[in-house]
C-alpha cells in the first residue's frame, strides 16, 4: 500500500490513534502529579498530539482513569411480592406533617431540602428601596448649590 496518498489528509479518530501511542506515557506523568494542561502543552508542541486540550482532557477522562461500574439494569420485569394486608399512604403522610423536632434550646431543628438547610429563625432581607427616576430639569444648579450641596432651585 502506498501511503504517500494519506499525506496531508485527516482521518476520523487521527487524535485518539495519537493518544493511544502514549497513553502508559501520560499515565504515567498524571502518576507523578504532572498537570494536564503541562502534559497536553508539551504533546502538542511536540507535535505528538493534534487535537485541542478539551479532546485530550476527554481522552484522559475515558481512556485513563477508571470509569465508576455501571449498577445492574433491572430485570424486564419487576418481582412482586404479596403482602398481608393492604395499607394505605395515609399513616406515612401524618408522620411527614408532624411537628418539626426541636433543638435543645428550643428553637426548631432546620428543614434540610436538597443538601441546603432552611433555618426558620434566619432574619428576612429588608426591603429595597428603588431609586428615583430621572427628571430633566432645564436650570442649572448655581456653583453655591453644587459647592454645599444644597440645593433649593428646583
Amino acid at each position: 500500500m502506498d501511503l504517500t496518498k494519506l499525506e496531508g489528509k485527516r482521518f476520523y479518530g487521527k487524535s485518539r490513534t495519537q493518544f493511544l501511542a502514549y497513553r502508559e506515557s501520560i499515565a504515567k506523568a498524571i502518576g507523578q502529579g504532572y498537570p494536564l494542561t503541562v502534559i497536553w502543552q508539551t504533546m502538542h508542541e511536540d507535535s505528538l498530539f493534534d487535537a485541542k486540550y478539551d479532546q485530550f482532557v476527554r481522552y484522559v477522562n475515558t481512556l485513563i482513569y477508571e470509569k465508576k461500574p455501571r449498577p445492574e439494569k433491572p430485570s424486564a420485569r419487576p418481582e412482586l411480592k404479596p403482602s398481608g394486608s393492604r395499607q394505605s399512604s395515609a399513616p406515612h403522610a401524618a408522620s411527614a406533617e408532624s411537628e418539626p423536632e426541636t433543638q435543645i434550646d428550643g428553637t426548631p431543628e432546620p428543614r434540610i431540602l436538597g443538601g441546603f438547610k432552611m433555618d426558620p429563625n434566619r432574619p428576612k432581607r429588608a426591603p429595597v428601596e428603588m431609586p428615583k427616576p430621572f427628571e430633566w430639569n432645564p436650570v442649572p444648579l448655581t456653583e453655591e448649590e453644587i459647592r454645599t450641596g444644597n440645593i433649593t432651585s428646583r
